[in-house]
């Protein structure tokens, strides 16, 4: 039992100069290259359980998201607009650590319809267990508005 204590900590210290050095390394960044770097610093944010940091960081992908994967914008592919799913799947699953579950299933039934329109299944399944649990087990008056 203390092993895996020692192990979750050593873990989370681990995870944590991650999350700061892709912090510096957003610096100078910009359009997609950075929104992929928002989707890889809320990851490791998830990893050190700082939901609020992985939110605010959510916060900034999708708007990048939505001003950048647009048509029309010809410095991103249409091969990378699965950023844009990507990204309200992380919203939705920030929200969700935050207990914010109204919000939660506003990004995940968009990450949803985002893969959909895509013609691909990346978030489907996973938007759909999270939306699950959060009607099998939580009230939906949440502190979406706290």
């Amino acid at each position: 039992m203390i092993f895996f204590y020692s192990f979750l900590s050593t873990s989370l210290l681990l995870a944590q100069p991650r999350a700061d050095s892709l912090s510096k390394a957003m610096t100078g960044l910009y359009g997609k290259e950075k929104l992929i770097l928002q989707h890889k610093l809320t990851q490791e944010y998830f990893k050190v359980k700082d939901y609020k940091k992985a939110l605010q960081i959510a916060k900034q992908a999708t708007a990048l998201a939505e001003q950048i994967i647009v048509e029309g914008n010809d410095l991103v592919s249409p091969a990378d607009s699965y950023l844009k799913p990507t990204t309200y799947f992380l919203m939705g699953k920030a929200f969700y650590f935050r207990s914010q579950f109204s919000y939660a299933r506003e990004y995940f039934e968009m990450a949803i319809n985002g893969s959909i329109a895509l013609n691909s299944e990346d978030y489907v399944e996973l938007s759909q267990r999270y939306l699950e649990t959060i009607e099998e087990n939580y009230e939906v008056s949440d502190k979406k508005f706290f």
